[in-house]
């Protein structure tokens, strides 16, 4: 069984726990992407999403497995007056990471299975992304998510949806 945290702000120990797990999911997209990030741009996205993460309108939670941090999500509801591309009232997975070695455990499934029930609590009914063509993609089609045919202008990934 897994345990999801919802990130606190000023719990230090926390972050330094999001960092290294941000750490490890930023060289796997990299891997895929052949695209370096540096550790500056790393450090400050990561205050950043802790900054905007750390609210009751967004679910940043660290997931342990055995006492051992495995993964992290995040997600929101889409409001009018939101940045980026926005569905009002649909559910956005932001982030999502599971440690290599705790895939295909079902861990995974149980972590999307609490992601979208928080942000049903929240009002959505739906729910959509963007994912990694190499892991995301078949993970999220497994979770009954359904490429759209269209291109995110954030991150030039597809965008997958699920009524």
């Amino acid at each position: 069984m897994i345990v999801c945290t919802q990130l606190d702000p000023s719990n230090k120990k926390q972050h330094r726990t999001f960092l290294k797990l941000m750490r490890t999911y930023i060289r796997e997209l990299e891997q895929h992407r052949q695209k370096k990030t540096s550790k500056k741009v790393l450090k400050k996205w990561t205050k950043s999403v802790i900054a905007t993460g750390c609210t009751s309108e967004r679910h940043l939670c660290l997931v342990h497995y055995n006492g051992k941090p495995v993964g992290f999500f995040y997600g929101k509801v889409d409001r009018e007056g939101d940045r980026g591309e926005i569905c009002p009232g649909w559910g956005y997975v932001m982030e999502f990471f599971v440690k290599k070695r705790y895939r295909r455990q079902g861990i995974g499934t149980e972590m999307n299975t609490i992601l979208e029930a928080l942000l049903r609590q929240d009002g959505a009914e739906h729910f959509y992304l963007t994912a990694d063509p190499i892991t995301g993609n078949p993970f999220w089609m497994a979770q009954g998510y359904t490429p759209t045919g269209v291109m995110s202008r954030e991150n030039k990934q597809e965008i997958f949806e699920k009524i």
